[in-house]
């Protein structure tokens, strides 16, 4: 009996340590199809970062890769996710206040209560291309066409999600004006 409790003891810790050396990437790659069929803000912007790690790979960035693999897999292990700092990734100092001026744009929608469950898949993308344009502004090889659809596209839809919040807080019930009935004699 002692023999099978170290032979079970030493499969979970060989299985154990052998899940933690599969690059997270791959992890990632085998929970898609469960991703996909869950839905909410997490599985969502799991899937931007699988996609994006694999667009990434592509390339062979592989480190920058595997870091936004590494996010989601913290991310399903309930940590906040958090929008990447311009700073860590050295981005052009002249274009670091107005990063950070978005970043700041960017919290308040994903602070918004209930946001996330109205807008899970806008909020997921949106969260991805803040992380996909501070990312890629550090590096020389991202800075033309593809860094400049992730700004682009990440304005747009922050303006358009910011609208749809303002929206939300007007009163939309059509006015109704009382009179009083006139009478006329007869």
């Amino acid at each position: 009996m002692n023999l099978i409790k170290k032979f079970l003891l030493f499969l979970f810790i060989s299985l154990l340590l052998t899940s933690c050396a599969v690059p997270a990437i791959k992890r990632l790659s085998a929970q898609e199809e469960m991703l996909k069929t869950y839905g909410g803000y997490n599985s969502y912007l799991a899937l931007e970062y699988l996609r994006f790690s694999l667009s990434l790979l592509a390339v062979e960035d592989k480190k920058t890769s595997e870091y936004f693999a590494e996010k989601w897999l913290k991310v399903a292990e309930g940590a906040d996710v958090i929008p990447e700092n311009p700073m860590r990734w050295k981005a052009d100092p002249e274009q670091v206040d107005g990063m950070i001026a978005m970043q700041k744009r960017l919290e308040m929608p994903l602070m918004t209560p209930h946001m996330k469950f109205y807008l899970p898949i806008q909020l997921a993308h949106l969260s991805y291309l803040y992380d996909c344009w501070i990312s890629r502004e550090s590096k020389a090889i991202f800075r033309a066409d593809e860094l400049a659809q992730c700004r682009v596209r990440f304005t747009k839809l922050l303006g358009e999600i910011e609208t749809y919040i303002d929206d939300l807080g007007k009163d939309k019930t059509p006015r109704v004006e009382i009179r009083e009935p006139e009478f006329e004699l007869f």
